[in-house]
């Protein structure tokens, strides 16, 4: 279990927010290799001095390519989660590469009253595989009954913060994509479970 929250710039830690209403959160993903994700963590840091940007960091852990939401709940029962892994049985695929050539905002979710927007600032990319990925995810969600989350355009959530960043365009950064996670979120508490893995050939 990942005990380590996000930090504010400056390396104090942001205080713990309160948990949604349905706090347990399983995604499909895959988290960046140490290397990559020190190169990813370097390539950050140099954009928040740039654009003297404020939030709190993903710590590079827990830095991850998002591919598919399967669903948010109130608690995590077994039988969801074996539904959530015979989805993920039915991947099959070759390894693949994505290249990021931007960072950007999303919107996010509007802020509490009284509380600043939470934006994600993230590495944008192109990738067809990913699609190919996702389409394989929302016919198997369907199968067993479960109406998919929108799809999700490829990207790695780099901090969340009040700030809205237009598209940059930036150097590529090329990795590659070798296995699936099914991952836990444990919404308000910043700690992420790996509950199953799925290589691609």
């Amino acid at each position: 279990m990942d005990e380590q929250g996000e930090f504010m710039f400056g390396g104090k830690r942001e205080p713990r927010r309160s948990r949604p209403d349905q706090p347990e959160r399983l995604f499909y993903a895959d988290l960046l290799e140490p290397e990559m994700a020190a190169k990813v963590d370097e390539l950050r840091a140099a954009f928040i001095r740039l654009h003297g940007l404020r939030g709190s960091l993903i710590p590079p852990h827990r830095l991850h390519l998002s591919f598919m939401k399967f669903g948010d709940f109130s608690s995590l029962s077994s039988q969801v989660v074996e539904v959530a892994r015979r989805v993920g049985r039915r991947i099959d695929m070759p390894s693949f590469e994505v290249t990021f050539s931007g960072i950007q905002s999303f919107e996010g979710p509007p802020p509490r009253m009284g509380e600043a927007p939470r934006r994600p600032l993230v590495l944008v990319g192109d990738c067809a595989p990913i699609k190919f990925l996702n389409g394989t995810l929302v016919k198997a969600m369907e199968g067993f009954g479960r109406r998919p989350s929108e799809g999700i355009s490829p990207h790695v959530t780099l901090l969340y913060g009040p700030d809205m960043v237009p598209f940059t365009e930036i150097r590529p950064i090329r990795l590659t994509v070798r296995r699936v996670l099914l991952i836990h979120s444990e919404r308000g508490l910043s700690n992420y479970n790996i509950l199953d893995r799925w290589p691609l050939h």
